[in-house]
């Protein structure tokens, strides 16, 4: 029925856990692509391109998403004086260089608080630095750059992102996930895969058991088990002005996905 799976790898959504058992799922078998951002929307396709794609796409709370991005970037400084990571996050251009060790250096008080203050858009148009990257990952190659400062959109690309993201249609993807929950839902969504593709041995019922006890949900933390690490919790990160800040910023991707509410997860949706 399907040529393999292809995933919407969303940074700072857990790509990183569902490509991991994804690939111990494959065996080394071409069963699926996983895109990360790239300009030029190229991508490497399996199987016979006469069959259509089962999407695997991730999403998450506009709040808990710019936590991560946050904390990924914390965790990696090293220094003002060191460049910064871009991957999964933003590059300098959000941050005057004097501000980036009040901001990133987890040693000093209200850093996160100064990255949602720089990060969001001086003039609030709903579209912010999520619906930028779910843009791009939805629209390859249409000059969205995912790591662009939000503050440096201008007149015209707000349009263009509020455009994109309206034109994503959630028929088209099987499983959307939310990173809240993202270990439970996923291997549901793998069995819908395996009963649509009854005859792909490596997703047999036992396989996906097997693979759910080695990287699902632990007993003692509840997180999923390949991401344990202790994130601040996001309730106690965002205060109302904070939290209204970022569901402004990114209101259109709030409404296009159902997140009414800063940290609340909502429920994945699974679709035969």
């Amino acid at each position: 029925m399907f040529r393999g799976i292809q995933l919407y790898h969303l940074p700072k959504g857990g790509g990183n856990f569902v490509s991991t058992v994804l690939n111990k799922l494959c065996q080394g078998s071409d069963c699926y692509q996983g895109p990360w951002i790239e300009p030029t929307g190229a991508m490497h396709t399996p199987g016979d391109t006469s069959k259509p794609m089962f999407k695997i796409a991730l999403i998450r709370n506009p709040c808990s998403y710019y936590l991560s991005v946050w904390g990924f970037q914390a965790m990696g400084y090293r220094g003002v004086d060191q460049p910064m990571s871009n991957h999964g996050s933003v590059l300098e251009q959000c941050f005057e260089k004097d501000d980036i060790d009040n901001i990133f250096n987890k040693s000093k008080t209200h850093g996160f608080e100064k990255f949602v203050n720089q990060i969001t858009p001086k003039v609030q148009t709903g579209v912010g630095m999520l619906g930028l990257r779910m843009a791009n990952l939805f629209h390859p190659g249409e000059g969205f750059d995912w790591a662009q400062c939000p503050r440096q959109f201008g007149e015209s690309k707000p349009r263009h992102i509020s455009n994109a993201l309206n034109n994503i249609s959630l028929e088209d993807v099987h499983c959307w996930l939310d990173t809240d929950h993202l270990s439970k839902d996923l291997f549901t969504c793998l069995r819908l895969y395996a009963s649509l593709e009854n005859d792909a041995t490596m997703f047999k019922s036992t396989v996906i058991d097997s693979l759910e006890a080695q990287f699902g949900k632990s007993s003692v933390t509840g997180h999923a088990i390949m991401n344990e690490g202790k994130h601040t919790e996001c309730e106690d990160a965002f205060d109302a002005r904070m939290g209204q800040l970022v569901m402004s910023a990114d209101n259109e991707f709030a409404k296009k996905f159902g997140y009414d509410k800063c940290c609340a997860p909502r429920p994945s949706i699974i679709r035969a």
